[in-house]
């Protein structure tokens, strides 16, 4: 990562013991002050897979009212999805990252 680049875009990682549904992970980072990452372009999507790697979070997810996924109610412009992903179900669901470093998605409540 360049200097210019990371003076531009920061990110704070955190790891667990055992394994975190999407929504906890996505409060244990707003309780850090924080929130899930909005990947803008590849470079920020390969730094994150690097630091988080397979079933590392991101914060993109699906608004069924709207038919579309979303950044922090923002509209996504870009994706990394992985073969036959997204296969939108009825749940509401998010985006983790696979042993590839693609995207596939998960429901994003804990059960």
């Amino acid at each position: 990562m360049t200097a210019e680049y990371a003076a531009k875009r920061a990110f704070f990682s955190f790891h667990t013991a055992t394994p975190l549904a999407h929504s906890d992970a996505k409060a244990a980072c707003v309780s850090r002050g924080g929130n899930l990452s909005v990947v803008a372009d590849l470079t920020e999507d390969e730094i994150l897979y690097d630091e988080l790697g397979a079933n590392g979070y991101n914060g993109l997810e699906y608004i069924e009212k709207e038919q579309s996924w979303y950044w922090d109610a923002v509209a996504a412009t870009y994706t990394n999805w992985g073969t036959d992903q997204p296969s939108n179900g009825t749940d509401k669901e998010c985006a983790v990252y696979d042993a590839t470093g693609t995207w596939g998605h998960v429901v994003c409540t804990s059960e």
